[in-house]
């Protein structure tokens, strides 16, 4: 399926997680006028399997779309630069090198993070004041190089899955 991620009557990141749940077969992708590193995130993260830039999209879309009919990816070459950091962040999420970094307390705020707790209940369970259970999620994200609330919440509630089994 190619999608883009403006569509009328819906998003395509939201078409593309329909798709990738009720067809797990069928391989994405994306045309699209968004080149910046949070749209592309989003796209990987949700298992979109090539991303094309329509100012490129003369020259690569049909290598993009044999590419990901073959069972491989194709991102658009003039998106290398976030193609790079998004899989820095992802292999040193996956290592735990930069949960190594966390100081004890980070480490107490991210595990209370991944039993849904809000700041204002770890401030109270820390003895601490929610602006600074905020600064340590803060710092807690910037070692891990997270960025949002969402993924600092995932990554609390992977991480915890990981050390349960």
């Amino acid at each position: 399926a190619v999608l883009d991620i403006d569509m009328p009557m819906s998003d395509g990141f939201s078409v593309a997680r329909t798709v990738r749940q009720q067809y797990p077969e069928c391989a994405v992708a994306f045309l699209t006028m968004y080149k910046d590193e949070l749209h592309l995130e989003e796209a990987l993260s949700i298992g979109v399997r090539g991303y094309v830039v329509k100012e490129d999209a003369t020259n690569e879309i049909v290598s993009c779309i044999s590419s990901v009919a073959a069972g491989g990816t194709y991102i658009s070459p003039s998106l290398s630069a976030h193609l790079v950091q998004f899989v820095s962040r992802a292999s040193a999420q996956v290592s735990g090198s930069g949960v190594k970094r966390l100081t004890p307390v980070e480490r107490r705020v991210l595990d209370f993070l991944a039993e849904c707790k809000t700041s204002k209940d770890i401030a109270a369970d820390l003895g601490i004041s929610p602006r600074t259970v905020e600064n340590h999620r803060a710092h807690i994200c910037e070692k891990l190089n997270l960025r949002g609330t969402h993924a600092l919440i995932k990554f609390a509630m992977e991480r915890h899955r990981r050390l349960l089994d």
